[in-house]
């Protein structure tokens, strides 16, 4: 029976991975008791030598003897790809390090064990691998999208960027492996981060600390709806604004409500990449891999912006405002 150890004794520097063609790197045979085992992945236990996949042993050497690769390896075990992994002979592979999965697990609200444990794991993992070819950093940044061994989910190199590699270039025996701090998951693969009420309904003064997205964007846009609403109002009945609010209050408020919830409405989906910020939805892959070519955003966004949304917001908040003012001392309707 082979096995993959994950040796933590043969530790090597953070700031260098060697990668080596020796016979010592190979996959053991008869498994004997681990100096350190971080992890153990078993190979179908039935394949005989005979018709044995020949391994990329510098590659697994890279990864099982590197400490902070101890969860990949953990998880490439658990997924059944061990086989998948360990005889790439080319490609290129995205490592993500044991902080990554910690971050990940924590934005997440899982565990190291549900992380394992979660159906699409493999799905998951296959998407950090682009099997078709080694490239080095500035291939991959010269690059749109990468195939990856995740058929029919291509990842973007705006998402490589996003993920921070830390080490590029690890040469492993016809396989490029870079490290990166996030682990990569295709669309709709995964929850959405958790948020707190800090980061959507805060307000604060104080630059050290953000205020939230929601209350400027939905006072904004609720001032926008209502002062179209009172003009109108104004025009067909010749009521001011105090009035018309006097007289629909309910259907204000109603409205009011409405508009907000359907505001708050993409973040309710538990689908990773989903938000109600009007500020980071344009940027986000899922929102772009649902309009993957479409018009829409080409032509829509750079009109359309988050800023001038909050411009045309705040101008109306400050409409409304003046509107009121105006006819209060006034003493009737503007128009």
């Amino acid at each position: 029976m082979s096995s993959l150890r994950h040796v933590a004794s043969r530790s090597m520097r953070s700031s260098s991975f060697k990668c080596s063609t020796s016979s010592r790197s190979r996959l053991n045979t008869g498994s004997k008791h681990a100096q350190s085992v971080a992890a153990t992945a078993e190979i179908n236990p039935t394949e005989t030598t005979a018709n044995a996949t020949k391994k990329n042993d510098a590659l697994v050497e890279t990864l099982t003897t590197t400490p902070e690769f101890s969860t990949l390896v953990s998880a490439v075990s658990r997924s059944d790809l061990l086989d998948a992994v360990t005889s790439l002979q080319t490609g290129t592979i995205f490592a993500p390090t044991n902080e990554a999965f910690e971050d990940f697990g924590k934005r997440k609200g899982l565990s190291r064990e549900q992380i394992f444990q979660r159906e699409n794991l493999a799905e998951i993992l296959t998407y950090h691998v682009v099997p078709s070819a080694s490239m080095s950093s500035s291939e991959v940044m010269s690059k749109d999208e990468l195939e990856t061994m995740n058929e029919g989910k291509p990842l973007t190199v705006q998402e490589v960027k996003g993920a921070n590699v830390s080490k590029a270039d690890v040469e492993c025996g016809g396989v490029t492996v870079h490290v990166v701090d996030k682990v990569l998951t295709p669309a709709f693969s995964v929850p959405a981060d958790i948020q707190s009420p800090q980061d959507i309904l805060a307000l604060s003064i104080d630059p050290t600390k953000p205020s939230g997205w929601a209350p400027e964007v939905l006072n904004g846009r609720v001032a926008m709806l209502g002062f179209v609403m009172a003009l109108y109002g104004e025009i067909t009945t010749g009521h001011g604004i105090a009035q018309q609010f006097g007289e629909n209050f309910g259907e204000v408020m109603h409205t009011a409500f409405v508009w907000s919830l359907a505001s708050f409405a993409p973040a309710f989906s538990s689908n990773e990449g989903y938000t109600s910020n009007p500020k980071t939805i344009k940027d986000l892959r899922t929102w772009n891999f649902v309009f993957k070519g479409s018009p829409i955003p080409e032509f829509v966004q750079p009109v359309f912006t988050a800023e001038v949304e909050e411009l045309n917001g705040r101008a109306a908040m400050v409409g409304c405002m003046a509107l009121f003012l105006v006819e209060l001392f006034k003493g009737s309707a503007l128009l």
